[in-house]
């Protein structure tokens, strides 16, 4: 791996601290660190050829008192390599020149240890090790040793990701679920299942329109014919309410939700065999819906709207989504009616020196030249398949026709 291919890996929004393998393929060690975090280097701390660690230093805006930042060392110890005790070496000297100049610094060791003795490690800096379920099958290899164990909450082991063999370590702050909540949304979708679709289809090819035949003026023959088109609607292709989270990626479904949720449940009853079958159709299923989403959303847009395939490229390589931030002044961003309103007032002020328009000053409009057009109901229906249910709707609440359908 050279240089220049480790940026391949870099993730937006964060800091990309790694010692890659210069001599032979695959491995090496890296840690992703979010930018408000402050990461940097640690220019005290020289790591020799053979060893595979990585350190870094961040200092978050808020820590406890008697933590001045805090020190993360990323480690890897191959097995059988005879590497052991310059590794354990490197370590004790590492933490103990930085606590020289910091000594009141917190310190996060973790990695794949394999065989080698932490115990040693722990006794001599004073660190605590906290992993005390297997992580590898029946093995402890998996370690975090630290002297920040009280800040913490016990950790959490679960399923490998992807296809590693090696379990999943979580380790949260004691206020993590108040700080960082997966906030959760509702909102009212329209399923347009096939079934309801030949059955609106059916309707609407032997409706007569006589309400709106019988209206009146134009605007009763309008309103005539939305409030038929809506009971329709609201017959055929009832709404339902869904939740999605702030941190679902767009790909995702109820269904993978209730897959991974079942997942999870077989890891931690400890059906080996159950588990595997049900990760392996988890990674499917993702494999699939995001080549669904790709289809559906980003294949067309290739040609068609170049900015839109971007976007919808970034989401589904885990990019981040930035929303715009319209920064009104006296306005706190997080009200959005109140800056909405805002604008439209300051668009409003443009024509203000423009007096209102007088209707009895207009001319009178002139007949019509010739009766008006004949609408066919499959022409109705044609123009309702290529509705897009996801769209938002107008003031006539039906969605806006899309032509990526």
């Amino acid at each position: 791996m050279t240089s220049e291919s480790v940026d391949f890996f870099d993730i937006n929004g964060f800091t990309h601290f790694n010692k890659y393998r210069a001599e032979r393929r695959g491995g090496g060690v890296s840690i992703y660190v979010r930018n408000n975090l402050s990461p940097k280097h640690v220019p005290e701390i020289s790591v020799p050829r053979d060893i595979e660690v990585v350190w870094c230093h961040i200092r978050p805006k808020r820590l406890p008192r008697e933590v001045s930042s805090i020190y993360i060392a990323s480690v890897y110890c191959p097995p059988n390599c005879g590497i052991e005790p310059d590794l354990t070496d490197h370590l004790i000297t590492s933490v103990d020149t930085i606590r020289t100049q910091h000594p009141d610094a917190g310190f996060v060791m973790l990695g794949d240890f394999n065989q080698l003795d932490t115990d040693t490690i722990c006794q001599n800096i004073s660190l605590q090790q906290i992993i005390k379920a297997p992580t590898r099958n029946n093995a402890l290899l998996d370690k975090i040793m630290t002297n920040l164990m009280r800040f913490y909450r016990n950790a959490e082991i679960t399923s490998p990701l992807g296809l590693s063999d090696h379990n999943v370590i979580l380790w949260y702050p004691q206020l993590s679920s108040l700080l960082h909540r997966n906030v959760v949304h509702t909102r009212v979708v329209r399923p347009m299942r096939d079934s309801d679709i030949r059955a609106f289809g059916q309707w609407i090819s032997s409706q007569t329109w006589s309400e709106v035949s019988d209206a009146g003026e134009t605007a009763g023959k309008c309103d005539a014919f939305y409030a038929a088109l809506h009971s329709a609607i609201d017959q055929f292709f009832p709404t339902k309410q869904v939740k999605t989270h702030q941190n679902d990626k767009p790909w995702v479904t109820p269904v993978l939700k209730a897959m991974i949720k079942q997942r999870q449940s077989l890891f931690k009853s400890g059906s080996k065999y159950q588990w595997k079958a049900c990760s392996n159709k988890v990674i499917r299923t993702i494999a699939r819906e995001k080549q669904r989403f790709y289809h559906d959303r980003v294949h067309n847009l290739k040609h068609e709207d170049p900015k839109s395939w971007y976007r919808n490229i970034r989401i589904m390589t885990n990019g981040s989504r930035q929303s715009p931030n319209i920064d009104v002044p006296n306005i706190d961003q997080s009200e959005t009616l109140q800056i909405a309103q805002a604008i439209n007032k300051q668009f409003v002020q443009v024509a203000s020196d423009i007096p209102p328009l007088n209707r009895n000053n207009l001319p009178a409009y002139l007949p019509a030249r010739g009766p008006p057009p004949s609408v066919q109901p499959w022409e109705v229906m044609r123009q309702l398949e290529r509705v897009k249910v996801g769209k938002s709707a107008g003031p006539d609440e039906v969605p806006a026709p899309s032509h990526y359908m």
